[in-house]
């Protein structure tokens, strides 16, 4: 019988509770991490702006989003939810809200061919885009002749 010791059990509830927050370089879901993190190790926070330079690094600008979906129009089903799965989200992808045909959409989703049912992580730091990425099963079920709604609520903003 294989029993997991009390630490094990304590780091799997860490992980079960820091995975849904959506993180990036900067950004509110960091300093949620941050302060969880602070529960078990001592930290020492510095925030520093937009636009600094730390050794060969720029601080890029914050990042948020509060939404992100593909609706079918036709149906009303929200076929890819970033409520399902963060990762969903394109780390700073740039707000979006449109109807498309799904041949259109398609241009906008990122999938991997080679793991049908596994979600790409894919950021754009520091090129402005708008994407979302899904598995391709998700992919290959979006009909070319139906019409979506994509939705993207982010922001990029400033910080400090």
């Amino acid at each position: 019988m294989n029993c997991a010791s009390d630490s094990e059990i304590s780091l799997m509830d860490l992980m079960k509770e820091l995975f849904p927050i959506t993180r990036s370089l900067t950004g509110a879901g960091n300093r949620e991490t941050l302060k969880i993190l602070s529960d078990y190790a001592d930290l020492d926070f510095k925030q520093v702006r937009t636009g600094e330079r730390l050794f060969d690094w720029v601080v890029p600008q914050e990042w948020n989003v509060a939404e992100c979906y593909v609706e079918n129009i036709n149906s009303g089903l929200r076929v890819i939810d970033f409520k399902d799965n963060n990762l969903h989200a394109v780390g700073y992808s740039a707000p979006i809200d449109k109807i498309l045909t799904g041949r259109e959409l398609k241009t906008l989703l990122i999938s991997d061919e080679n793991r049908p049912n596994s979600i790409p992580y894919v950021t754009s730091y520091y090129r402005k885009m708008s994407a979302i990425c899904c598995t391709r099963n998700q992919y290959d079920e979006i009909n070319d002749e139906e019409y979506y709604h994509i939705k993207i609520n982010s922001s990029i903003l400033t910080a400090f």
